[in-house]
């Protein structure tokens, strides 16, 4: 039998809020000697997209199957809408009221796209479950596709099936678990940007899992960041870009040229010049500076910096420029959307000193 949340100092301090929808409090899940999932603790207000972020392996598949339900914690807590989940006591999946988006979309091939989205809505009766997957086939723009199979279907034809089959009925959360991954670039992130956009107009609580820094940032009002099982980082988008708390969240959402330093005072010089020290993220004193590509301006007609260039990389609105510097043993790598001319040799280099990132050597 599953028991209201009983609100207490533990379960609402740190990284969890106290309104959150979907709280996960010290939950740890180990397969073997393997610790999968160790002590997290995150918060997703009602309404909200959290995306989990990592590499593979990190454990954020095996954190949203716990929320599932399809795995059980071995210790800790699970929260939706006041109600545990797991923990003191377990909810089966059925009754968790959870949809779930996987990466391959599991559909049923042996039925119909509207058979598919009835799979989920047996508890109805039978003229109810059909205007209920009628309503929400048609809300998801596929009503056309109703009575095809899923092989005839383009990859982003069968992810609003899967879609649309989640939603059918009325979850209180969606869990998706990388849905977008087996779509072409073009496609992935047009229908991204549809389904969030639904989403988010039904006001559904979403925790999306991607390997891609670029799709957490972009689709998600919170993102945590996971490594071996824990967690590195969460908050904001623009938070974990532009304040990254160590050097794997930095790398993770903008590799950096990586040029050593040494702290003097309020400032840490190195073979590009000085950089203020704005904020101490650093112990030793000889730090590292990061330096993202895109903070770098080229500039033919020279500047305080000069390189020479080693290599263009054309991607078409930006091209990446590698650049050989005197006393700088790496080459430097710069993005640059204003393109140079081509027979351009040297150029002037302009690094925004207010951008640069720092931290220990590894």
């Amino acid at each position: 039998m599953a028991r209201e949340f009983e609100r207490t100092g533990s379960e609402t301090s740190g990284s969890v809020a106290s309104d959150a929808f979907l709280r996960l409090h010290e939950v740890s899940r180990s397969f073997g000697k393997t610790a999968a999932v160790n002590s997290v603790s995150l918060a997703v207000r009602a309404g909200e997209v959290l995306s989990l972020v990592g590499p593979s392996g990190c454990g954020k598949s095996t954190l949203l199957r716990m929320i599932a339900g399809v795995e059980h914690a071995d210790q800790g807590q699970i929260v939706i809408d006041g109600v545990e989940v797991d923990g003191a006591s377990f909810v089966q999946p059925e009754e968790r009221s959870v949809g779930f988006v996987f990466q391959d979309y599991a559909l049923f091939p042996h039925l119909t796209v509207r058979e598919n989205v009835l799979f989920g809505l047996k508890r109805l009766d039978r003229s109810s479950a059909r205007a209920k997957a009628d309503a929400v086939i048609d809300r998801i723009g596929i009503m056309h596709l109703a009575e095809r199979y899923p092989a005839s279907l383009s990859g982003g034809e069968q992810q609003r099936v899967a879609l649309a089959r989640a939603l059918a009925p009325d979850p209180k959360i969606v869990l998706m678990d990388e849905p977008f991954s087996n779509l072409d670039q073009g496609l992935r992130a047009q229908v991204r940007g549809e389904t969030l956009a639904l989403l988010k107009g039904l006001e559904t609580t979403v925790v999306l899992v991607t390997h891609d820094p670029q799709e957490a940032l972009s689709a998600a009002d919170q993102v945590v960041l996971m490594k071996r099982g824990e967690v590195i980082q969460a908050g904001s988008p623009y938070d974990l870009y532009d304040r990254p708390a160590s050097a794997y969240a930095a790398e993770f959402f903008a590799p950096s040229n990586k040029v050593p330093g040494v702290l003097r005072r309020d400032h840490v010089d190195t073979p590009l010049g000085a950089f203020p020290v704005l904020k101490r993220t650093f112990e030793t004193s000889s730090p590292i500076v990061y330096i993202r590509p895109h903070t770098i301006t080229l500039s033919p007609d020279g500047g305080e910096l000069v390189g020479k260039v080693e290599r263009r990389v054309f991607s078409g609105d930006t091209e990446e420029v590698v650049l050989r510097i005197e006393g700088l043993q790496e080459p430097l790598r710069a993005v640059a959307s204003k393109r140079l001319p081509l027979n351009t040799d040297t150029v002037g280099i302009h690094i925004e000193r207010d951008k640069v990132l720092m931290f220990d050597p590894a």
